[in-house]
């Protein structure tokens, strides 16, 4: 990341990864306009920023179930430790760390992927489902390792129906499926209304146990639906130290790398960070008749033909608690749909504080259909209509679409030449 002042020169910073997780190094340099210097260099360990994701919330409960799904997969990332593992029929077995006996039985569409060379499996998280990479040299059913699996595992501890004593493949390798969660999140889910309420609430509680994912907390608020009192709500809830603050939105899908580039690029007192996001195109017009369109994680690729990136959006930004109260927070005026984001962003440039604004991999803004509503303002109308507008496809798209009668015309036209003239 750098930046120009006019009567100084550049400045530089290069952040890398340390040789531990949370770690990281940070070179400063500098040009005044001259041969370039070195300003600092310094350690950093990120392994006690704790994020806190702030997500306001009406109804779209169907649209929330999706986001805790991402959530669940980029941020509780389901990880590999040592232990082993043994599949009968379609269900695996395992030991985890307190030697507690497991089964699990996958989603059918993960299947078996076959493609791995080394006579160790491992577990395919690229896909969102889990599925098993298997290799040749699987050790047999009769090996010592499998055997302590057996006496862990099969003897009275895990349910009869199970079946455990059938086995079809030895042990897949020293693994354990695990969820693990590095306790340096925490998810605000601020609700609008009572409607649709209790199935929010039941997508929370369900991912708790599921993960064993205890950081959340569950504001609901009463009236109509504002974006910036939620977000404002939710960061003045908070009771803890000055904590680090994530707005967010249920359309966003986020990896625990961005998490990472928000406590590198924030400070409390001297560095807020707003990320240009990568947002999604119409699948279907991107992809064409619907049964064609990929799955979710096949769709986040960065393109000109799959997206844009928004540059004109600031509703996704990282900044400390502190540095929010004392900038004011957001307008509270301000009903409805867009606007609060920029105002504070227009604080924010007009304080003593450094605005890192640069895009990131790791932020996508997932397509959904935009409806403008009768009751906004004219200028927040305008503002919703334009983001319609870039949201469907690229201006290339949009014009197969525009003129797509004259196209099929032409394709009929040379049909039928061609069929003359064979004749």
């Amino acid at each position: 990341i750098y930046r120009t002042e006019k009567d100084k020169g550049t400045l530089y910073e290069l952040t890398f990864r340390g040789d531990h997780k949370h770690e990281f190094r940070r070179l400063v340099l500098f040009r005044p306009f001259g041969p370039i210097m070195k300003v600092k260099k310094e350690e950093l360990n990120m392994a006690g920023t704790l994020v806190n994701v702030i997500v306001p919330l009406a109804r779209r409960v169907d649209k929330f179930r999706q986001f805790m799904q991402n959530f669940s997969i980029s941020v509780l990332s389901i990880q590999l430790e040592k232990t082993q593992m043994a599949k009968h029929y379609n269900k695996y077995v395992f030991l985890d760390r307190r030697n507690r006996c497991r089964a699990w039985n996958p989603p059918e569409r993960a299947g078996l992927v076959t493609r791995h060379k080394e006579p160790w499996g491992r577990l395919d998280l690229r896909n969102r489902s889990l599925g098993v990479m298997t290799g040749h040299g699987v050790p047999s059913a009769r090996t010592k390792d499998q055997a302590f699996l057996v006496q862990n595992c099969v003897r009275g501890r895990v349910d009869p129906r199970d079946k455990i004593d059938s086995w079809v493949y030895g042990v897949h390798g020293l693994r354990e499926m695990c969820i693990q969660q590095d306790g340096r999140v925490h998810l605000t889910v601020v609700y609008f209304g009572k409607e649709e309420m209790n199935e929010v609430k039941g997508i929370l509680e369900n991912t708790s146990k599921a993960a064993n994912f205890r950081n959340f907390t569950f504001i609901q608020l009463n009236g109509e639906f504002s974006r910036g009192k939620g977000l404002d709500v939710g960061a003045r809830s908070w009771t803890g130290r000055n904590v680090l603050l994530f707005f967010c939105d249920v359309d966003i899908y986020f990896t625990s790398e961005l998490l990472n580039t928000c406590r590198l690029n924030t400070q409390p007192g001297k560095k807020v960070f707003y990320p240009v996001l990568f947002s999604q195109y119409n699948p279907g017009i991107i992809y064409g008749h619907h049964d064609s369109i990929p799955p979710l994680e096949k769709q986040l690729v960065i393109k000109k033909e799959t997206g844009f990136w928004r540059d004109f959006g600031f509703g996704m930004t990282c900044q400390y608690r502190s540095d929010f109260i004392n900038i004011g927070g957001f307008d509270l005026d301000i009903k409805g749909w867009g606007g609060e984001d920029v105002h504070l962003y227009r604080k924010y440039l007009h304080s003593n504080l450094i605005v890192v604004r640069t895009p990131v991999r790791g932020l996508f803004h997932l397509w959904h259909e935009k409806r403008c509503m009768d009751e906004l303002t004219p200028e927040q109308y305008k503002m919703c209509m334009q983001s319609k507008a870039m949201n469907e496809a690229s201006h290339g798209q949009l014009g197969m679409l525009v003129f797509r009668h004259e196209i099929e015309a032409h394709l009929r036209k040379q049909k039928q030449e061609t069929g003359s003239q064979n004749t």
